[in-house]
């Protein structure tokens, strides 16, 4: 439930960035209907207000700007909604993108090095998620190779500990100093153990006798 909770809230974070891209949108198609409305009324506009001219050239002036009010305002409102809705679109294939990536960023947060980065062939961003993707890879590599290191580290560490227990003369501070060998060891393993680097049918376990 909780990590429900936090996918919700991470769509909803990339959906208002995408409403914010729609009104950044439609704040720039306003200023561009501004001038455009600006370069083709302007001019009649003027010619109507002169009083220095005839009524006939005002009045045709008024004619052509009554003209151009019915045609050129639905194809620019058209033209507006046809932007939105394409903008929003294509937005989407960059918004499915980030809450993928956000989702990745939180199961990597969790230790989940397994978790796939997909995402649609129509979105965008596919170099960014092939980066990731691989970053993702070669980091689990390394971990998985530290944390095969260890669990070589504390079978050894087993293996001398058993010498200690057949006879062979150890002094007190050598075998403290073999059992917190042992803890640094054992603390060192137990730190991958939130990492979930491979499936758990692939999960090797390796034990050793202790002291």
């Amino acid at each position: 439930m909780k990590t429900s909770q936090n996918r919700r809230r991470a769509f909803a974070a990339t959906s208002s960035l995408q409403y914010r891209f729609l009104a950044m949108i439609l704040v720039y198609c306003f200023i561009m209907v501004s001038f455009f409305a600006i370069a083709v009324f302007a001019p009649d506009f003027f010619e109507m207000q002169n009083e220095t001219l005839s009524w006939e050239t005002r009045g045709h002036a008024a004619s052509r700007l009554l003209a151009k009010h019915a045609w050129v305002w639905p194809a620019v409102f058209s033209l507006i909604l046809l932007l939105g809705v394409h903008s929003f679109v294509a937005f989407q294939k960059i918004m499915g993108p980030l809450y993928r990536f956000r989702c990745a960023f939180e199961a990597l947060e969790k230790g989940d090095l397994l978790y796939p980065v997909k995402i649609r062939k129509k979105d965008y961003l596919h170099a960014e998620e092939k980066a990731l993707d691989s970053m993702i890879k070669t980091l689990a590599g390394k971990l998985e190779g530290i944390k095969t290191t260890a669990e070589e580290a504390l079978g050894s560490m087993g293996r001398l500990e058993e010498t200690a227990s057949v006879g062979t003369e150890w002094s007190d501070n050598q075998i403290d100093l073999l059992r917190a060998q042992r803890e640094h060891l054992e603390r060192l393993a137990a730190a991958f153990q939130s990492f979930r680097l491979r499936d758990e049918g692939e999960k090797r376990q390796v034990s050793a006798p202790m002291l």
